[in-house]
């Protein structure tokens, strides 16, 4: 056809519009997406949601029904729904996917009916046969009276038909969302492999913790357990009972109960293949019997710590880690020759060693590290030793190896109120006060790393921990043109304050 005719022809009208209507019917490029494809990208939607917006106020509820409370941006399960509001063929492709709806976060708020977000149940049920992952919070922001009255102690009785199918479990709760009359009856937890509880509020001689646990105890492949509870020692120190604990099999614990060392101790040797161990809040009993010595071949991370600057006599005496890697004492004060027997038994390769507010000697310490020549981690953040540590760790003799401390040392922590930060070996001398000692400190260590480091020839970095009113105008000048070096890191500005 000659082109110049058929620009010059009127268009046909018909012909124009039967075009529309086909482009309308037509599915959109979204809606072709293969099912496939698009549950992977719904997957990978949901483990990216951790978004809100910051500036909205919680509180806030303009009476949409069809928006998305904010403090449910944090549910893995609101991608797929939002997503569902695209198209049908996105909400097709969500509602058929279980493993977008494998790991849900429930708070107190979701068990009264705000016709925002699908039932507990019908979300569960989305996920098929697949192993659950359910976290349940009480949001502080929340004070409706309805949610005080009707969510109560009901969140483990809506989950409970689902219980089969627990494998991680998370509670972040009240106390009294606890209501023992309520809990379900125990029942074999196949597939639970970590349990997280925490539990807050006043209270002096709280049962919820334990009562709870009896929910879980009967979990044979149980392998995490975190617990917090604030309740006094009387109240909760007979949960590690080694009669009442019953997950002898767990590689991972992490307490801030209060208990006695004895009961610490004996929890260790209770639990034997633990990997993993954090116990906080312990408090001081004297040991008065030793049972056999309990070697522990799978301990590669042990952190003890206490709430004050207490001494801990004959807690390791019965005790070995051969594979131990990381240990952390806070506050947790045992005799120099304790922690040296230690090593000696364990013959272990230390990789990262925190002795955070301890009292040891600078003998004690120097004899601890020269059996540790290839520790690359040190922290002594704010330990009362006297004498002169660092000047120890850094003297060099005649620079050979053999005169090295710390030869193969990368990281050091310090303290500013650490004695040993002092230059000089007079206790009646008081010069961690106005930060002299600090910054002379620091100033030694600005070389670092460098050709002419012949003391500590692989430090790479050297956190201060300050804290307390700031130094002198004069002294903070000369700390932070240090800390512009790189290898120098003032960790605790923002806790410090002016004069």
């Amino acid at each position: 056809m000659d082109l110049g005719r058929a620009l010059a022809q009127p268009p046909n009208d018909s012909s124009h519009e039967s075009a529309q209507k086909t482009e309308l019917n037509r599915p959109s490029r979204i809606e072709m997406i293969p099912l496939e494809i698009l549950t992977r990208i719904f997957i990978i939607c949901r483990d990216d949601v951790w978004i809100r917006d910051d500036n909205q106020d919680p509180e806030e509820d303009d009476g949409d029904e069809n928006k998305i409370d904010p403090e449910s941006i944090f549910d893995p399960r609101v991608a797929p729904m939002l997503l569902g509001r695209v198209c049908p063929s996105f909400r097709e492709a969500a509602l058929q996917t279980p493993l977008l709806w494998d790991s849900v976060t429930f708070t107190t708020y979701d068990l009264v009916s705000t016709g925002r977000l699908p039932g507990i149940q019908t979300i569960l049920a989305r996920s098929g046969n697949l192993p659950l992952t359910i976290s349940f919070s009480s949001p502080s922001t929340r004070s409706d009276q309805a949610v005080l009255e009707n969510g109560r102690a009901q969140f483990l009785q809506r989950i409970w038909e689902f219980h089969p199918r627990f494998k991680h479990l998370k509670f972040d709760i009240s106390r009294t969302d606890v209501q023992l009359d309520s809990l379900p009856a125990p029942t074999t937890l196949q597939l639970l492999r970590s349990l997280d509880i925490s539990i807050i509020g006043k209270s002096e001689t709280s049962p919820s913790l334990p009562a709870f646990l009896r929910v879980f105890e009967d979990a044979p492949l149980l392998r995490s357990l975190t617990l917090y509870d604030t309740s006094p020692l009387d109240a909760t120190s007979h949960i590690f009972h080694p009669d009442f604990f019953p997950w002898r099999q767990l590689t991972k614990l992490t307490s801030s109960i209060s208990v006695t060392t004895t009961t610490a101790r004996d929890i260790l040797r209770h639990c034997r293949g633990l990997e993993i161990c954090e116990l906080g809040n312990l408090e001081s009993e004297d040991i008065l019997h030793q049972p056999p010595l309990c070697i522990l071949n799978q301990m590669r991370s042990l952190n003890l710590s206490t709430t004050g600057d207490l001494l801990f006599i004959g807690f390791f005496d019965s005790l070995a880690f051969p594979r131990l890697e990381n240990l952390t004492l806070d506050g947790f004060a045992v005799p120099g020759d304790s922690l040296l027997e230690l090593h000696g038994r364990s013959q272990c390769q230390i990789k990262c060693l925190a002795m955070d507010t301890l009292r040891l000697t600078a003998d004690e310490i120097i004899r601890l590290l020269r059996l540790m020549p290839s520790l690359p981690m040190f922290s002594l953040a704010n330990s009362h030793c006297a004498g002169n540590i660092f000047e120890a760790l850094t003297y060099c003799g005649d620079s050979t190896a053999a005169s090295l401390v710390l030869p193969n040392l990368k990281e050091l922590a310090v303290g500013e109120n650490a004695d040993f930060l002092s230059w000089t070996n007079d206790p009646a001398v008081d010069d961690g006060g106005d930060g002299i000692a600090v910054v002379e400190m620091a100033e030694s260590l600005q070389r670092y790393p460098g050709p002419q480091n012949g003391c500590l020839p692989s430090l790479r970095s050297v956190q201060l921990h300050l804290a307390g009113p700031k130094f002198a105008p004069a002294l903070e000048a000369r700390l932070a043109a240090v800390c512009t070096t790189g290898c120098i890191v003032d960790h605790c500005v923002n806790e410090r304050y002016g004069e």
